[in-house]
């Protein structure tokens, strides 16, 4: 599979996803934001792509229940690609955001 094939593969997930996004966030973070910051973490770390989309997808899906942006911008959780797993890792800023909530 090439890499533009994992990616889209990725995209679409997430798209298919976007729904059941909806049904978990807090109601102050959009789904299209979730999916843009995978895209973003993605973007800003490559070895995320060949891991397992559904392993992504858990990961992405954890972080959108906890209500923590995974993106890794702001500290609050960073997806992490280990061997071709994701896996969701709580931040510093995570951990003081819901410890405050």
């Amino acid at each position: 599979m090439s890499k533009a094939q994992q990616v889209d593969t990725l995209e679409n997930a997430l798209v298919l996803i976007k729904p059941r996004l909806a049904d978990v966030l807090p109601s102050h973070i959009k789904p299209e934001y979730v999916v843009r910051s995978v895209m973003l973490a993605t973007a800003k770390t490559p070895k995320l792509r060949q891991c397992q989309p559904i392993s992504v997808l858990q990961a992405v899906m954890t972080a959108a229940q906890l209500g923590l942006d995974c993106s890794g911008a702001g500290g609050e959780a960073y997806l992490v690609p280990y061997k071709d797993n994701c896996q969701l890792i709580i931040g510093y800023q995570g951990l003081v955001d819901l410890a405050r909530r």
